[in-house]
């Protein structure tokens, strides 16, 4: 009997994949030199500043990068799953990241920067096929007779956590700078799967359903959330140390080496490390039959989502309890507590290249790439950055990635005095491949303390 899936394990799903699910980071603060949040990808950064510092209003980030799917649709008041059929491939995906600085505080100390970040991240991705969303918008009856079967397959890996860090950047010579970045962190929500896969037919005489499954969801939640008898409520305490229960470490490294005045190489690893989920954590099961054959269960006659459905899923307690209760008679899933186990962060690396035309002017080649649990994504960007007048920072970025030929990017950067304001975005312009959509917002506020002086031109 499937006892787990209620209303409280939905909602937290939906909200937690709606905000974050993949992306590289291509915004074009990355390249923006009177920024100090461009240590954010380059610890090795030399910063031209004796200290700067943001009170909890830095940093906001979103990246968002998706196949087919028009995500917005989703939550468009004309939301219609039979339309977004026609947007899908046999293979999709919606990846993202977001992240909010908490507070930053970066001080120049001997031949290098001690910085100081508190960040609120949320990491993962969803890769699915057709057939989810085609059972999903047409019902079991598009599916009849043992020669049509719906073979599902859905991937789903997401993460929430809280991220304090301590770096040092260091300038071992006039032309090699280094940069190390501790992380501490601290994970608050985890959903993922290990194994997803359903296959299922109606007969066409009695509407008798017929499934198969391999399902393995592992999701850790705060102790709000019981699992009482086999039913999850969420009923339980709820204190801020139920943000500090499940402890992780990570790392970032960089080096940069200036060539001449004009040229300089970068290369940098982020994101090396992984969370220990130790406390509330459970899985929801199912299997495959001992000889991999189809089970009878009852009858169901299902013709499809529509936005009525979902808008009595959530307001509606009697609808709600209904659907779920058809749900456990159809589906023969397990919802047990489990023991402590890990995740990984998504582990990035670059390598980048830069030539100073002059004081003002910097052109970039910058090559990218992410490790998640749905392989390898690299991506190449040609960016540009001017600095004029020493207060206004702008950026330009053209980012070609698998699916995406061409992404164009612009950020814009003014400094007053010690104040400092930005916003940047990497989708002016997409020109893709397959229906490929890249998003990426970043903006903030942060404060700058005196300016140094170098041997080498900025």
């Amino acid at each position: 009997m499937m006892k787990s899936f209620n209303k409280w394990l939905v909602v937290v799903a939906l909200m937690i994949t709606a905000t974050a699910l993949k992306a590289q980071d291509t915004s074009p603060v990355a390249f923006m030199r009177l920024n100090p949040y461009q240590t954010n990808l380059n610890v090795a950064t030399d910063l031209p500043y004796y200290a700067y510092f943001s009170p909890g209003v830095g940093n906001f980030s979103m990246n968002v990068q998706y196949s087919s799917l028009g995500i917005w649709d989703l939550f468009r008041s004309e939301f219609n799953l039979k339309k977004l059929l026609d947007l899908l491939e046999d293979e999709n995906y919606i990846n993202a990241s977001f992240s909010q600085n908490m507070g930053c505080l970066g001080v120049r100390a001997g031949n290098g920067v001690i910085s100081y970040n508190h960040n609120f991240r949320v990491n993962g991705y969803a890769n699915f096929n057709y057939c989810l969303f085609k059972l999903l918008a047409l019902g079991n009856m598009e599916f009849l007779g043992e020669d049509n079967p719906a073979n599902v397959k859905f991937d789903w890996d997401t993460q929430a956590f809280h991220e304090y860090s301590l770096g040092y950047q260091f300038n071992a010579t006039d032309w090699l700078s280094l940069g190390v970045r501790a992380k501490l962190l601290f994970g608050i929500v985890d959903l993922s799967t290990d194994a997803l896969e359903m296959s299922l037919y109606t007969d066409p005489e009695n509407n008798t359903v017929y499934f198969k499954e391999d399902v393995l969801l592992r999701f850790s939640l705060p102790r709000m959330f019981q699992l009482e008898d086999g039913s999850m409520n969420a009923n339980g305490p709820f204190g801020l140390s139920d943000f500090y229960h499940n402890p992780g470490f990570g790392v970032d490294l960089a080096a940069s080496f200036r060539i001449g005045e004009r040229f300089m190489v970068t290369t940098a690893v982020n994101d090396l490390g992984r969370i220990r989920w130790k406390e509330n954590n459970m899985q929801l099961t199912g299997w495959l039959s001992e000889d991999g054959q189809y089970y009878e269960e009852d009858a169901l006659a299902f013709d499809g989502i529509d936005a009525d459905h979902l808008q009595l899923f959530f307001s509606d307690k009697e609808y709600r309890r209904a659907v779920m209760d058809t749900l456990s008679d159809c589906f023969d899933f397990q919802t047990v507590n489990m023991g402590e186990y890990y995740t990984k962060l998504p582990t990035s690396f670059l390598v980048r290249g830069s030539f100073d035309l002059n004081e003002c002017n910097r052109f970039i080649a910058q090559f990218q790439g992410c490790f998640r649990g749905d392989g390898f994504r690299p991506a190449f960007t040609m960016a540009y950055n001017g600095c004029f007048f020493n207060k206004i920072d702008l950026s330009g970025t053209c980012t070609m990635m698998k699916g995406s030929l061409l992404t164009l990017g612009m950020g814009l950067g003014f400094k007053f005095g010690a104040f400092q304001m930005y916003a940047a975005t990497s989708n002016l312009f997409n020109l893709n491949v397959g229906g490929q959509k890249v998003r990426n917002y970043q903006a903030g506020i942060v404060f700058t303390i005196g300016q140094v002086e170098k041997t080498y031109k900025p």
